[in-house]
């Protein structure tokens, strides 16, 4: 039974708890709680596949739940209920290790990398004047992933078009915008398919970010 609602139902959640032989989370945050607490109860084997922020503790850009507060509490309840813990990368790891203290959490990580297909991205034939990058936009991200940089990059290479690919999650792209020179374009969300056909063509990638446990969108774009 998969979900993707982070507004979780206790009674469903309960249900499918029931009937299933394995939880399986991505993410250590407030939706996990609940459906882990029904794991233990029930003596359900339950794994979380954390993305980083649950374990990251970086003040100066403020961005990590170990940086304290009620997420930093709800995301070690969650750690510790979890039968196996997987992180994306041996950095991911290492960190993780560096910012958590307590033992039996740690002693439950596991480093299982995020994979692509490779069929799914053929081999270019003319490449463009593009540079790309990819994440959300949002506040955290300006600096995070390194958005700011990227926009205020364009200037210096007017030849080439600078494309920003994500959801706009918040008014930071009206920021964005009051920084962008005429070559600078916000696409927005695009699907899988049609985001594989714009990097095939981009000559560039760009991933200036302060922070990432894995950084799949590099990868997509090494395999184009």
């Amino acid at each position: 039974y998969y979900t993707e609602n982070y507004k979780i139902n206790p009674f469903q959640a309960l249900i499918k708890v029931l009937r299933c032989d394995l939880v399986y989370i991505w993410f250590a945050s407030w939706y996990a709680l609940l459906p882990l607490l029904f794991a233990r109860l029930f003596k359900k084997r339950s794994i979380i596949h954390t993305g980083g922020h649950e374990t990251v503790k970086l003040p100066e850009i403020k961005f990590g739940f170990q940086r304290g507060g009620i997420r930093k509490w709800i995301a070690l309840a969650d750690l510790y209920l979890a039968d196996q813990l997987i992180v994306p990368s041996q950095f991911s790891y290492e960190e993780t290790v560096q910012n958590i203290s307590f033992r039996s959490i740690r002693q439950k990580l596991k480093v299982i990398y995020c994979g692509l297909d490779s069929r799914f991205y053929p081999c270019p034939v003319i490449k463009e004047d593009i540079i790309i990058t990819v994440g959300n936009i949002c506040e955290e991200n300006l600096t995070r992933k390194g958005h700011r940089a990227f926009v205020l990059a364009a200037k210096y290479l007017p030849q080439y078009k600078f494309m920003l690919v994500g959801k706009w999650r918040d008014k930071s792209i009206d920021s964005l915008r009051s920084l962008a020179s005429e070559n600078v374009y916000f696409v927005g969300y695009l699907p899988e398919r049609e985001l594989i056909d714009l990097l095939l063509k981009a000559k560039v990638y760009v991933q200036a970010s302060y922070h990432e446990s894995f950084a799949v969108a590099l990868a997509e774009s090494m395999l184009c």
